[in-house]
């Protein structure tokens, strides 16, 4: 897989040298995403209702902004055409989000990734969303991003984004956490959320493994119902207290 993902990294970092650089929101030419499409994302925070929210409820799902034809754009030149600088801007609005929506804005927590399938981290190189959660934890004060999630085998053969609404919502992607969390407050970190799946099956994963989920933050919402947000408190965070001293999750006897 390295000489893969090698090969894949040359060729991306060749096409952006020689291709001219355009905004990946209006098009024109200039930087990866020019001041004008920065801050047209900015300001738009939202928080998320999930059609089934179990795992994550009560918890707040906030969306740095809804899914228009220009921020689709974006993630889609962010995820699947190379432009992983994208992650720095994108970063800095779900920043922005958490901390006017989030519950625990401040206070210790790690920042979980939701990991992509293992074809996607093959056929890009990277990992999106450990891209967002990396940046977003230099700009959320006391955060910490650890890729604590890894995805199960899955039996679908077909990608999720190919899926109906009720399909993505009756076949969520299967995960395990790596590390025992016991102690540790997390945030669940993605890309774009559409019915919240993913969202819930790695709440799941993450509270077996003792962690207290406080919420999920995402770079764009396909979901245009949102509501106001009741505080969910203050959630323990004592592990953090004394360095990330992660331990491996040892499997189910």
């Amino acid at each position: 897989m390295g000489a893969v993902e090698t090969i894949a990294r040359v060729a991306r970092e060749t096409l952006q040298f020689l291709l001219p650089r355009q905004c990946a929101g209006c098009g024109f030419d200039g930087e990866v995403l020019c001041q004008v499409c920065v801050d047209g994302l900015s300001n738009r925070g939202l928080v998320v209702q999930l059609a089934l929210q179990r795992h994550l409820y009560r918890r707040p799902i906030v969306a740095a902004t809804d899914h228009d034809p220009r921020v689709k754009a974006v993630i889609t030149a962010f995820k699947d055409k190379g432009l992983h600088p994208l992650a720095t801007p994108l970063s800095s609005v779900m920043a922005e989000a958490w901390s006017t929506h989030g519950a625990v804005y401040g206070r210790r927590v790690l920042c979980v990734p939701v990991p992509s399938a293992a074809w996607g981290m093959v056929r890009r190189g990277y990992e999106p969303t450990w891209l967002l959660a990396s940046r977003l934890s230099r700009r959320v004060p006391a955060a910490r991003a650890v890729s604590a999630l890894q995805r199960g085998h899955s039996l679908i053969g077909r990608q999720r984004k190919t899926m109906s609404r009720r399909e993505r919502l009756i076949t969520a992607p299967g995960y395990r956490s790596r590390f025992d969390l016991r102690g540790y407050a997390v945030a669940i970190v993605d890309d774009v959320v559409a019915t919240g799946a993913s969202l819930e099956a790695a709440a799941l994963a993450l509270t077996r493994a003792g962690a207290r989920v406080v919420g999920a933050v995402v770079a764009a919402a396909a979901i245009r119902e949102s509501s106001g947000y009741v505080e969910a408190g203050n959630f323990g965070d004592s592990a953090l207290a004394s360095g990330l001293r992660l331990r491996p999750l040892q499997a189910d006897s």
